[in-house]
C-alpha cells in the first residue's frame, strides 16, 4: 500500500514539473527548483578523443628493385627480417627470387652472342661482296682497253663497218666501267648502314644481358642506413595493404620495409568530417601509446586533410559501414619515449578553442532545434528569449545576441528538440 502512494506521490511531482515547464514555454514565471545555469564568458573549447597509430615522422623507404629489363615480373619474397631487427647500412634485409631474372639473363646473354654473330656474318658477307664489285671495276677496266685495241688493231684490214661495231664495244665496255664504279661507290654507304643497324641490335641485347646482371645484385635488398627495420602496412603488387613477409608476391617499386627515425613520432588520426571541421593546425593534444598508457604526451595537430576518404578506400574493403566518409588529421608528439614503435597503438585528446572570448551557453538550454543560428532560451527569472547562435560544440555555443554574462537560464529541452 505504502509503495502505491509512493509512486503516485512521484507521479504528481512530475505533473507538476512538466505543468512549470509548460508555464515557462508560453512565457510565465518556472516552478521553482527547476534545473538552471549561469551564461558565462570565456573561451568555446571542444575536446574530443580519437583513435590511430604512430608514425616516425621521419622514415627512409626501401622499395622493390625496378628492372626496366623486366617491367612486367612479379617477383617472391624469399626471406625478410623481423621488425626490430638492427641493421646496417648495406645490411640484405630481404631477398627476392632470383629465378625469373636469371631465367631472362640467360635468355639475354642467348641474344646477346646470337646478335654478335650475325654482325660478325655481315661484316664477312660485305667484305666478300667488297671483293667481288672491285674485281668487277678491274675486270670492266680490262675490257675497255680490250675494245680501244680492237679499234686501232689492223684498222687497214677492216672494214668500215667493223671499225664502227670496235668503237661502239669501246663505249659499250665504258659504260659497264662506269656502273660498276657506281656500284663500288654504293657500296661503302650500304656498308656503313647494315654495319650500323648489326651494332645496334648487338647493342641492344648487350644492354639487356647487362641490366640483368645488375639486377641479380638488386634481387638482394639491402638497407640504405643504418637503423631499426620496420615492416609497414603497405600495398603489395597492387593488392589491399598488407605487410611484406615470405611468399607474397612483389612488383618493382612496391615499398616494402622502413628504416624509422625514432625519436620524433606522428599519431595518424581518423575524425568525422563534421567533428574534423572544429579541429586546426597547431590545437593542443594529449596522446595516451597503448605501450606507455600511464605517460600522458603532449602533442600539437600538424595536419589536418582538406579531402575526405572512406574507410573502403583506405582499406580495400567493400562493407557498408566503410562508406562512412572521414578526415584524416595528425599530430606530432613531443617526445618519444624509447617504448613507442611505429604501427602502436595510441589515444589522443585534442582541445581546439573556437573562440578565445565568447558567451558561453549550454546547449542543454536551447529550447528548439537551431534554425539559422536561431533558437530560444527560458530564463530563471522568467519569460522566454529570442538567441542567435555562432560557434558550437558538443556541449556549449556560442551565444552571439540574446544573452549576456551573468543571465541564469533554464536547463532541459522539450522533447524532440535538438541543438
Amino acid at each position: 500500500m505504502n509503495d502505491v502512494i509512493g509512486k503516485r506521490a512521484r507521479s504528481g511531482l512530475l505533473l507538476s514539473f512538466a505543468t512549470a515547464l509548460c508555464c515557462a514555454a508560453c512565457g510565465e514565471d518556472p516552478v521553482e527548483g527547476a534545473a538552471t545555469a549561469v551564461v558565462k564568458r570565456g573561451p568555446l573549447v571542444f575536446t574530443a578523443s580519437y583513435y590511430g597509430e604512430l608514425k616516425a615522422k621521419e622514415s627512409v623507404p626501401v622499395f622493390a628493385p625496378i628492372i626496366p629489363e623486366i617491367p612486367w615480373y612479379s617477383f617472391t619474397v624469399v626471406t625478410v627480417l623481423d621488425d626490430g631487427a638492427h641493421v646496417k647500412k648495406d645490411d640484405v634485409v630481404l631477398q627476392l627470387d632470383r629465378a625469373p631474372v636469371e631465367e631472362e639473363l640467360f635468355q639475354a646473354d642467348t641474344a646477346y652472342r646470337v646478335a654478335e654473330a650475325e654482325r660478325k656474318r655481315a661484316e664477312h658477307n660485305l667484305a666478300k661482296e667488297k671483293i667481288d664489285l672491285e674485281l668487277q671495276v678491274e675486270r670492266c677496266r680490262m675490257n675497255v682497253e680490250k675494245a680501244k685495241l680492237n679499234v686501232t688493231e689492223g684498222v687497214n684490214y677492216k672494214s668500215k663497218l667493223e671499225v664502227e661495231q670496235a668503237k661502239l664495244d669501246v663505249k659499250k665496255a665504258e659504260l659497264e666501267l662506269t656502273q660498276a664504279e657506281k656500284s663500288l661507290g654504293a657500296f661503302a654507304k650500304k656498308r656503313q648502314t647494315t654495319i650500323e643497324a648489326e651494332t645496334v641490335k648487338v647493342d641492344a641485347a648487350l644492354k639487356q644481358k647487362t641490366g640483368l646482371e645488375k639486377a641479380l645484385v638488386l634481387i638482394d635488398v639491402k638497407a640504405p642506413a643504418d637503423g631499426v627495420l620496420y615492416r609497414p602496412l603497405t600495398q603489395l603488387n597492387r593488392a589491399n595493404n598488407e605487410r611484406v613477409a615470405p611468399g607474397k608476391s612483389v612488383r618493382g617499386g612496391d615499398k616494402l620495409v622502413e628504416i624509422p627515425d625514432l625519436t620524433v613520432f606522428e599519431a595518424n588520426l581518423i575524425v568525422r568530417q563534421r567533428e574534423a571541421a572544429l579541429i586546426s593546425v597547431g590545437d593542443a593534444a594529449t596522446v595516451y601509446a597503448a605501450a606507455v598508457p600511464e605517460e600522458p604526451i603532449p602533442a600539437r595537430v600538424v595536419r589536418v586533410d582538406s579531402f575526405a576518404t572512406t574507410r573502403n578506400e583506405r582499406l580495400g574493403t567493400e562493407t557498408a559501414e566503410g562508406n562512412l566518409k572521414e578526415i584524416a588529421v595528425v599530430v606530432e608528439l613531443e617526445k618519444a619515449p624509447k617504448e613507442l614503435r611505429p604501427g602502436g597503438s595510441a589515444r589522443a585528446e585534442i582541445r581546439s578553442i573556437l573562440a578565445k572570448d565568447a558567451v558561453l551557453l549550454p546547449l542543454a538550454a536551447l529550447r528548439e532545434p537551431l534554425k539559422n543560428g536561431v533558437s530560444s532560451v527560458a530564463l530563471a527569472g522568467g519569460g522566454i528569449r529570442k538567441i542567435k547562435v555562432g560557434k558550437t560544440t558538443t556541449t556549449f555555443a556560442e551565444a552571439l545576441e540574446g544573452v549576456k554574462p551573468g543571465d541564469e537560464v533554464v536547463l532541459g529541452s522539450p522533447p524532440g528538440a535538438a541543438p
